[in-house]
């Protein structure tokens, strides 16, 4: 038994190909505009913000010829039978991505990094002189075409994530000084990271020489493998080129997947737009976002490239095991399928574990109610548990990295983000119990769609089992929000795993309002003839002279039939979707009428009723008037005849769309924030000019030693989170930063806070070591770094002091910009 969502067929709209001729031509030309226009307006954002457009376009070549075109002639080699070139396109790039990451780290580990670019060629060759292979570079017979409107849909919300990159992190992370000079902290790990998967593989910590890096760094051997083939500075890559073609994919994939699920073209856009736009109900005037909700139009689009390489690796996987749950038997499917789990388990740690808590349900759920075992789900169970066993040993060397036990942990951040209560405190019990009941309530909301697959089958009135992939996708979700609820970390890492879900729960959400949609409209043809109640009809036989009779049931048959017609329109939950908007501006704006509501709890004093209360009234409203509209809404569509399913996808768009009005606001608060991230003055003037000189000027192998280790020089505390030295030098660093490093977080214990930023150095010799030279040097000390550490280079950043004596008797001096020195040790 299933959820009956359809599936594709050759009725569907833009399902038979377009016409020879003249006229196929001009809608083949028509139908690129949507690309065309995005691809313009994507290539003028970048350079409006510091990108050469030699860089633009040898980027853009190097994407499509050593990427996207191998991995979709993979693609549609491995997949027989029609699929839409989107769909081969989004698919292709993201299997051109996790060959490209396979094949460069032999590549790079042989000395030969250039080696990468074999075998996206002997792909393009292969499939150019092999005859068996040679169709696959035209569309297969019967290939349909995407409805223009649904092409539009998606490339205008790829266009929401290039203007939002523009005018919220481009503008505020320059690739010059000033505009660099505040970066968002985890923005020089990633470049230092990146430098290090350049020149060696296997890579250790760039930042802590000798440790080893335990941690997800495939999208970093892609990034060396793209510097490698295209000349292209990695900040260039990092900050502005990279992420863009994996956020245009993901979009993409995001909706092919959803219609494979329900065979409906309308379900695309929305499965996408939740997973990128909607955030949770926010009531509240003090704050743009108390409760985090993943939406991935969010910082970590850019500041964590392993996150949004990991997304789409796994949506990937989960693409091709919505086939593959389904029965197929493609044997080049399930070669892709672990392609793509290899790949996702180096790209983020957080996907295999909810893959394999997916297809664990999918077991489970036919094992009890269907008694029989899931044979393909059992074979991808035994594949994600092999990737997750091999990184956790051979990627992550068993390390937790920080990860720990804390009930409600991530209900005190938000309570510290949302300022209800100071920073570095414990929230009382009876606050943080609240606070994790919001947040459970508010991710319900965004994804209130997931209660519509236990609709009744409108024929046999019996509640169906979903399909395998729909339960896949309910695992995915129901394994990701217990760990954010149950478990901390001190960088909060604890939220990837809710931003890892979100596009799987966004498509098990469409998926039930789809089967709502659906099971209206089958209601809707077997009850026609039944507009109006029995008990209607005959009170109003009895009480209504007979030309009344006749007009009102003249005019109740008329809008029965005109809701029958349009029951399965996605025109009505949209509609019942900005309703729901409008209902969240509302309670904020009577809120703020009645006073006080822009008064941050924390502001009311030390009463923790008060500002329980405070908190609580907003969504307490808000829930009042949301009960009131689904009730109504429910009686109304009783009223009028309209079919049971229909009502249940109004009253759910209806709570989905209270997290419309925060996406906004989210968006506004992030622009002015975007500046303000980094600290104030963190990297000075020169850095650059002195990094690229040092690795210019010097062997990969070579190794710094710099006096820089705290974020802002000058400061009480120390944050220990300083990498840009090894990232704009592409060199390791004897002791540069430490704060991210698996020795940090082997030695934290507090993960409710970011006391991991101002642990000390766990090897204070080697710190003294390092210091001594820059604070006062002699020649024994510098001797003591060349013969024990290794050390070549010394690079002095002056804000942090110069030496006394200067470093100029013992070091030569090779190059000087701004606050930056660099000396090479004879």
């Amino acid at each position: 038994m299933t959820v009956a969502l359809g599936r594709p067929s050759p009725s569907d709209p833009g399902a038979a190909g377009a016409r020879p001729g003249p006229r196929g031509a001009a809608r083949a030309a028509w139908r690129l505009l949507p690309f065309l226009c995005v691809a313009a307006l994507a290539a003028s954002v970048l350079c409006a913000y510091e990108v050469s457009p030699r860089d633009v376009a040898v980027f853009g070549a190097f994407t499509a010829l050593a990427v996207t075109l191998p991995g979709a002639l993979l693609w549609r080699a491995a997949h027989r039978g029609s699929r839409l070139l989107a769909e081969d396109l989004a698919a292709g790039t993201a299997v051109g991505y996790a060959a490209q990451v396979l094949a460069y780290i032999p590549a790079r580990a042989a000395g030969a990094p250039l080696l990468a670019l074999v075998p996206p060629a002997l792909t393009l060759a292969a499939f150019a002189a092999v005859p068996a292979l040679r169709r696959h570079w035209r569309a297969p017979a019967g290939e349909g075409a995407a409805p223009l409107w649904w092409s539009w849909c998606l490339a205008g919300l790829f266009g929401v994530v290039v203007a939002w990159s523009g005018a919220g992190f481009f503008r505020a992370h320059g690739l010059s000084w000033p505009g660099d000079a505040r970066p968002f902290v985890d923005l020089p790990f990633q470049l230092a990271l990146a430098g290090e998967l350049k020149h060696h593989v296997p890579p250790t910590e760039p930042t802590v020489l000798g440790t080893p890096l335990l941690y997800h760094w495939f999208v970093y051997a892609h990034l060396a493998a793209s510097s490698w083939a295209t000349g292209i500075e990695l900040e260039t890559l990092v900050h502005r080129l990279a992420v863009l073609p994996m956020a245009a994919a993901l979009v993409v994939l995001v909706a092919v997947t959803a219609r494979r699920l329900t065979g409906l073209w309308w379900t695309g856009p929305v499965a996408a737009g939740v997973s990128f736009l909607v955030v949770a109900p926010n009531p509240l005037a003090w704050t743009a976002q108390l409760v985090p909700s993943g939406a991935l139009l969010d910082g970590t689009l850019w500041v964590s490239p392993t996150q949004t390489f990991g997304a789409l690796t796994s949506c990937l996987a989960v693409l091709i095991l919505v086939d593959l749950l389904r029965g197929g038997r493609n044997r080049a499917g399930w070669a892709l399928l672990t392609l793509a789990l290899a790949v996702t388990m180096g790209a983020k740690s957080t996907y295999i574990p909810l893959i394999a808590a997916g297809l664990t349900l999918v077991i489970v759920v036919h094992l009890v109610f269907l008694r029989r075992p899931h044979r393909p789900a059992l074979l991808a169970l035994a594949l994600s548990a092999a990737c997750g066993l091999f990184a956790q040993v051979a990627l992550f060397g068993g390390a937790r990295l920080g990860m720990a036990p804390e009930p409600l942990a991530s209900a005190a951040k938000a309570l510290v983000a949302g300022g209800v209560i100071p920073a570095w405190t414990d929230p009382a019990p009876a606050l943080a119990v609240t606070m994790g009941v919001i947040m459970i309530v508010s991710w319900a909301c965004v994804w209130s769609g997931v209660f519509g697959l236990a609709v009744r089958n409108p024929v046999t009135g019996v509640r169906a089992v979903p399909e395998a992939p729909v339960l896949m996708l309910l695992g995915i979700g129901a394994a990701a929000i217990p760990v954010v609820l149950l478990f901390g970390h001190p960088g909060g890492s604890e939220y990837f795993f809710l931003q890892a879900a979100r596009p799987f729960l966004s498509l098990a959400a469409v998926c039930g309002l789809a089967a709502l949609l659906t099971a209206a409209r089958t209601t809707t043809r077997s009850t026609t003839r039944s507009t109006v109640p029995a008990t209607a009809r005959s009170t109003t036989r009895t009480t209504v002279p007979a030309t009344a009779r006749n007009a009102a049931r003249t005019t109740t048959r008329s809008t029965a039939r005109s809701i029958a017609r349009s029951a399965g329109s996605p025109w009505w939950p949209v509609g019942a979707a900005c309703a729901g908007a409008a209902l969240t501006a509302a309670v904020r704006v009577a809120g703020g009428a009645a006073g006080g509501a822009a008064v941050e709890p924390f502001a009311l004093g030390p009463d923790p009723d008060a500002r329980l209360a405070h908190l609580i009234a907003p969504y307490l409203a808000l829930a009042c008037a949301v009960t009131l509209c689904a009730v109504g809404t429910a009686l109304a569509c009783r009223r009028l005849g309209a079919p049971r399913g229909l009502s249940g996808a109004l009253v759910i768009s209806l709570v989905t769309g209270l997290g419309l009005v925060a996406a906004p606001e989210r968006a506004r608060f992030t622009y002015e924030m975007w500046p303000l991230t980094g600290p104030a003055g963190s990297v000075p003037r020169g850095a650059r000019e002195a990094g690229r000189w040092l690795r210019d000027h010097s062997r990969p192998d070579d190794v710094v030693a710099t006096n820089a280790h705290c974020a802002v020089p000058g400061t009480a505390r120390c944050d220990n989170r300083h990498f840009w030295v090894s990232g704009l030098s592409e060199r390791r660093v004897l002791v540069e930063g430490w704060g991210y490093s698996a020795g940090a977080h082997a030695r934290v214990r507090d993960v409710t806070t970011h006391a991991i930023t101002s642990l000390p150095f766990w090897d204070p010799e080697r710190l003294a070591d390092n210091d001594t030279v820059f604070r006062s040097p002699t020649a024994a000390g510098v001797r003591r770094l060349r013969e024990r550490y290794g050390v070549r280079w010394l690079f002095v950043d002056t804000r942090y002091g110069r030496p006394a004596p200067p470093l100029d008797g013992f070091a030569r001096l090779r190059h000087r910009s701004g606050a930056c020195a660099v000396y090479e040790i004879p």
